[in-house]
């Protein structure tokens, strides 16, 4: 399983988001985008067939739960 942590880019502008994302997941990449405050945020890690169910999307603090309780 894999989690998306620490693997980001911020940017200001939207169009320049989806460009960033659409290279990212032509090269195999699972992506999320989201916003915060003025910018973009691109969370990515490398999926070999870019496939969504080999990524683990949650929240941070369940994510934060599940790691420092073990």
């Amino acid at each position: 399983m894999k989690y998306i942590t620490d693997k980001e880019i911020a940017v200001k502008c939207y169009d320049d988001a989806v460009a960033i994302t659409e290279t990212l997941m032509a090269n195999h990449y699972v992506v999320m985008l989201s916003k915060e405050e003025n910018v973009y945020i691109i969370n990515y890690i490398y999926s070999e067939y870019c496939d969504r169910n080999d990524v683990v999307f949650i929240d941070r603090e369940e994510m934060e739960d599940m790691v420092f309780d073990n």
